[in-house]
């Protein structure tokens, strides 16, 4: 009996292969099908969104690196590695602002470098005290007859209000604007109340 015939009928009764699983006589090898390991995603670095709103430039350093310069009046995103940060804001070797700031991957994180604050001078030559506010602020200030109080504000034009406290009551003297010099500030002297008569 020849061979071929008998070999192609056991071929033809044998089962057929289920699926997933290789054939007889067929070898897949299991790294063949092993995907390849995933490289970690580099970690993105954190920012520091920096407004200069001095008319200096100022030096940016993080953890005691220098990461960037921020030109005078702009603003600069730099980007430093995240986690808890040492961050010093200088004009040359002297620091004008230090903070610790937790810096997040993507989310750059805001500071403002405010102008420098000069003294303004008030002086009260009055016999009667007076109450004084300065620019915007909504809280004031109470200057004894005879007194002086220093105040602290950004250079340039600043708006003053006072009113006088007499026996009648507290009363307003209006405003008026002092101009602060960038380095010696201003010295007021707020004048007295005029007289007034006795009420009829």
């Amino acid at each position: 009996m020849a061979l071929a015939p008998l070999v192609a009928l056991l071929l033809a009764l044998a089962p057929p292969a289920q699926a997933g699983h290789p054939s007889y006589g067929t070898y897949a090898s299991p790294v063949a099908h092993r995907a390849p390991p995933a490289r970690p995603s580099p970690a993105r670095p954190g920012g520091i969104d920096v407004h200069n709103d001095r008319d200096r430039p100022v030096d940016v350093y993080v953890d005691g690196r220098y990461r960037g310069t921020v030109e005078a009046g702009a603003r600069r995103i730099l980007s430093a590695p995240a986690g808890m940060r040492a961050v010093d804001l200088r004009a040359g070797r002297r620091v004008l602002a230090s903070h610790t700031l937790r810096l997040h991957p993507g989310r750059p994180v805001t500071l403002h470098l405010p102008p420098p604050q000069v003294a303004l001078v008030l002086t009260n030559p009055g016999r009667h005290a007076r109450f004084v506010r300065v620019g915007q602020s909504a809280h004031g200030t109470w200057i004894a007859p005879g007194a002086s109080v220093t105040l602290h504000h950004a250079p340039g034009p600043v708006w003053v209000h006072t009113a006088v406290a007499t026996r009648h009551g507290l009363t307003d003297e209006g405003a008026f604007t002092v101009v602060l010099h960038p380095r010696h500030g201003a010295q007021v002297s707020l004048m007295a109340p005029a007289p007034r008569g006795p009420r009829a």
